[in-house]
């Protein structure tokens, strides 16, 4: 693993409420003030995003959205703006999440241009990609990876800025069923060949908890996690915190 500084992203997805994610921010925040071995960021609920940059802004702990629109501003009812997320203090967002893609029906393209705006606007993008299990037994991991990240890559071609992949691989979304270390590393080494050299984060995406994490992120090509059912509660995220910032990780 080296030194590298493994990055801890929470995707809280469709839940708490703000009482429940206040609690949480009370409780998590003394914490992990002593956490020097982790980078870490929430993404909560569009609606308690203001309020979490709030609760959060003496913290190291960043706040992601969860999904931003790729337009400045417009007849676009029900989005948001890379600049709104700017404003209340948003430093991060994720884009093309397996349930945008299957539920809400984003494509490749609108993917890629949501990463694009969040470079121009100075957000950190958090670009997800994967394959269907249908499409792993037939042997297409690199060609859906290519497909996917070649695209990403072409839309921000001449821009600066950090840049995040999560390799998270629609079989084991919230299946109970992860990646072994092994699959998830292989499947980062093919994100990197894409990159061809760009600095970026690959982290793994996929039924990740406190008890299979570490052996993940200590992979060589896994940079860290984004994590959905288990980080909602208290004891479960923070035991997740707790294994990748011991000292053998530092």
């Amino acid at each position: 693993m080296g030194s590298k500084k493994p990055l801890l992203i929470a995707n809280w997805k469709l839940h708490h409420s703000k009482a429940s994610a206040g609690d949480f921010f009370e409780r998590v925040v003394p914490v992990i003030a002593a956490v020097k071995h982790v980078d870490l960021a929430i993404a909560p609920v569009a609606l308690m995003l203001d309020f979490s940059v709030q609760k959060l802004c003496k913290s190291s702990i960043k706040v992601a959205a969860q999904n931003v629109f790729y337009e400045e501003k417009g007849a676009f009812t029900g989005e948001w703006s890379v600049a709104q997320l700017r404003e209340i203090g948003v430093s991060m967002a994720i884009v093309g999440h397996s349930e945008r893609r299957s539920i809400f029906k984003e494509s490749d393209s609108d993917v890629a241009k949501k990463a694009r705006a969040c470079l121009l606007g100075g957000l950190t993008p958090i670009i997800c990609v994967g394959e269907s299990l249908k499409e792993r037994d037939e042997g297409q991991l690199e060609a859906v990876l290519n497909r996917q990240c070649q695209l990403v890559m072409e839309h921000i071609k001449d821009l600066d800025g950090e840049i995040i992949f999560a390799y998270e691989p629609l079989w084991a979304i919230g299946t109970g069923r992860s990646a072994s270390a092994k699959e998830a590393d292989e499947a980062h080494g093919i994100i990197f060949k894409i990159l061809d050299k760009r600095p970026a984060k690959v982290i793994y995406g996929g039924s990740v908890k406190a008890d299979n994490i570490r052996e993940i992120v200590a992979m060589p090509h896994v940079d860290g996690a984004l994590v959905g059912g288990a980080s909602l509660q208290v004891e479960s995220f923070l035991s997740m915190v707790k294994e990748l910032n011991k000292n053998e990780l530092d």
